[in-house]
C-alpha cells in the first residue's frame, strides 16, 4: 500500500491542487513569517469532539478563503519535527472564525493524520511520515465517530475548483482536497502566532 505523506494530505485538504501556486514567489516575498515550533503546535492537549465538530463546520469556509486569497496552509518539518506553515493572514482568518490559530492548525493537522491512518491502516502507524503529528486514541475515536461529516467537509468543492472526472473513482487525496486532478510541489517557511 502506498503511503501518502501527511504534508500531501493536508496541502490537498487545505487548498486543492489546481491554481495552488499562482503568484507564489510574489506571495513569499510579501509575507513575513514567524516559525511556530512543533512544541508550540502539537504539544497541546488532545482535541475534543466539540472542537472537531467546529473544524468540520469551519473547514469549507477556510478552504474557500485559502483558494480565493491564494494562500497556503500545510504541514511541514521544522528541525525534524512536525509543524504547520501558515501566514499571519491565515491566522487572522481562523481568528475571525472563532479559533486561536495554533489550536485550529493543531486540530486540523491531527484530524488529517487520523483520516490518513483510517485510510492507510497500520502500515502508516508503524512508519508514519516525518511531518505527521501523533494522534491520540481519543482523537482517533472522535474522527471515527464523525467520519462521514469530516469526509463531507473535506470533499466539498472549494469555490472555483473543478469537479472530479465523472468516471474516476475518488482517491483519498481527492476526498481530502475536494476535487484534485494534478499535483503541485509545495515549499515555504513555517509561520504562526
Amino acid at each position: 500500500m502506498k503511503k501518502t505523506p501527511l504534508f500531501t494530505v493536508l496541502a490537498l485538504w487545505a487548498q486543492g491542487f489546481r491554481g495552488l501556486f499562482l503568484g507564489l514567489p510574489l506571495l513569499l516575498a510579501l509575507i513575513v513569517v514567524t516559525p511556530a515550533t512543533a512544541e508550540e503546535l502539537y504539544e497541546q492537549p488532545p482535541f475534543t469532539p466539540t472542537e472537531l465538530n467546529k473544524l468540520i463546520d469551519d473547514l469549507p469556509r477556510f478552504r474557500t478563503w485559502v483558494k480565493v486569497n491564494k494562500e497556503k496552509a500545510h504541514p511541514i518539518l521544522t528541525a525534524g519535527k512536525p509543524d504547520f506553515l501558515y501566514s499571519p493572514q491565515a491566522a487572522q482568518e481562523v481568528q475571525r472564525l472563532g479559533w486561536e490559530p495554533r489550536r485550529f492548525f493543531c486540530v486540523m493537522g491531527r484530524a488529517a493524520a487520523a483520516l490518513a491512518i483510517i485510510e492507510q491502516g497500520t502500515e502508516l502507524t508503524n512508519e508514519p511520515p516525518a511531518d505527521m503529528p501523533r494522534v491520540r486514541p481519543a482523537e482517533m475515536d472522535a474522527v471515527r465517530r464523525n467520519l462521514t461529516s469530516l469526509l463531507q467537509a473535506v470533499a466539498r468543492p472549494v469555490d472555483g475548483a473543478s469537479a472530479p472526472h465523472p468516471h474516476k473513482k475518488p482517491t483519498f487525496a481527492d476526498k481530502a482536497s475536494g476535487n484534485v486532478h494534478d499535483k503541485a510541489k509545495t515549499s515555504g517557511t513555517p509561520s504562526g502566532k
